[in-house]
């Protein structure tokens, strides 16, 4: 919470057990992501920031629809994934001669890829849609809290154009217009954004550590972005029709055998399977 000048007010930077808590829990979750970003102050305010998301952020799939974002970001947790995967691109980048940014930038660039989908769905915690001007809502969350005194006002408002222009051309929705990247930072994590949001990019890989891998109560919670059942949760689609969410695992598991591209995270099947075996069904092999 922040006072009318956007500092944090005291309540929300007192070293509390729940606060201290919930920044363990981001550093755990961003650790990788935390660790490019070199400067101190600006790494201490990532964590705070992320540690003020709202709940959702931490456990929505990227895409309400299903559509546009890879398999694994559209599973329990997949906004988080995305927000890794737009860092990893960021990161290749980086090391190119041509991108020519000073070490401050490249470092608000990494948080500002941390947070540009941090209000996807909005203000409303119940919302489970992407709100069409959610990068506009994210950066008004980040000048609430520019006069923090963990960074510079200017780095905030540098962080907050980055974030409410990353949706690039896709800024027009009847005649509502978002604000277009202008600044090489700018374009660049709008660049990011795209490429980590293509269905054919796969970087599970790289973003799947083991203890990022859904457990089966993860899974079965989660919800179907496809098919007959779509919006029903695996545990839901398995009691209304036992047989799809076998054929899912089949399919998906000869996919998985025959070197293509599954249509559900790969990571998914060992839970999947569990779920059959719960419910007294042997899962086939693939073929």
């Amino acid at each position: 919470m922040a006072d009318q000048g956007g500092n944090i007010v005291l309540k929300d930077k007192i070293e509390t057990n729940q606060h201290k808590k919930s920044i363990k829990m981001v550093e755990k979750t961003f650790a990788r992501e935390l660790n490019y970003i070199e400067d101190v102050k600006i790494r201490a305010y990532a964590v705070e920031m992320l540690r003020l998301a709202p709940g959702y952020f931490y456990s929505a799939p990227s895409s309400s629809s299903g559509k546009y974002h890879p398999a694994y970001e559209n599973t329990k947790g997949g906004l988080v994934l995305h927000v890794k995967a737009v860092v990893y691109f960021l990161m290749q980048f980086y090391v190119l001669d041509m991108v020519e940014f000073t070490p401050r930038e490249k470092d608000l660039l990494i948080v500002a890829a941390l947070l540009h989908d941090v209000k996807r769905n909005g203000n409303n915690p119940r919302c489970e849609y992407t709100q069409f001007d959610h990068q506009v809502i994210a950066a008004d969350f980040i000048r609430e809290y520019a006069n923090c005194g963990i960074i510079f006002p200017d780095d905030a408002e540098f962080i907050a154009k980055a974030v409410e222009s990353h949706m690039g051309q896709w800024n027009t929705r009847g005649k509502k217009e978002l604000p277009l990247p202008k600044t090489s930072a700018q374009k660049l994590l709008h660049i990011c954004d795209y490429l980590a949001s293509r269905p054919d990019v796969d970087l599970s890989k790289y973003l799947f550590d083991g203890d990022e891998v859904p457990s089966v109560s993860e899974v079965k919670e989660t919800k179907l972005t496809f098919g007959k059942y779509k919006g029903l949760t695996y545990q839901q689609a398995f009691e209304q029709d036992p047989g799809y969410v076998h054929w899912i695992y089949r399919k998906n598991l000869e996919l998985k055998e025959n070197g293509e591209r599954t249509f559900i995270p790969i990571q998914m099947l060992k839970s999947i399977e569990t779920i059959l075996c719960e419910g007294e069904i042997k899962p086939a092999k693939a073929g």
